[in-house]
């Protein structure tokens, strides 16, 4: 039988678990990427405020870095537009982003990156919308509506 003090093995696994998310979120692939940002978005979910340091590199060095490139491709942007929608309608999210890295002197605004990240990706450049931009819409409307429920 394994012995230890309570919680140090469920912490073992967390800090494991989103070790291999964040290595797997790296990458130019978007299936392995729409996976890995659905895994820790089910992950941030669950783990809330425990999870703010691994939350700050997956999305201030993974996710907007690969949206806001310009030589990243569509697909994979498609695949950050529709994780940051997705993690929009998590009940809480949001503030916690405000909370734990806007509020904190020593932290990344990661709120304000996401919110300006989805707003001007939201407009077109020219004047057809393409998917790209609706998704960052409804993303950004999700984002409105889940701030005014909560």
């Amino acid at each position: 039988a394994l012995r230890g003090p309570p919680g140090a093995y469920q912490n073992l696994v967390r800090v494991r678990l989103l070790s291999v998310v964040a290595v797997n979120a790296n990458t130019e692939d978007p299936e392995r990427l729409a996976a890995a940002l659905s895994l820790s978005r089910k992950v941030f979910a669950v783990l809330r405020g425990e999870a703010a340091g691994s939350m700050e590199v997956l999305m201030a060095r993974i996710a907007l870095v690969i949206g806001e490139e310009r030589r990243s491709g569509a697909a994979l942007k498609e695949v950050v537009l529709e994780a940051l929608g997705e993690m929009c309608v998590v009940p809480g999210m949001l503030q916690e982003l405000y909370v734990n890295f806007d509020c904190n002197l020593q932290s990344p605004n990661l709120f304000q990156k996401v919110v300006l990240f989805l707003s001007k990706s939201a407009l077109p450049i020219s004047p057809p919308l393409s998917s790209h931009n609706v998704r960052a819409l409804e993303a950004l409307l999700r984002a409105l509506q889940t701030l005014s429920v909560d």
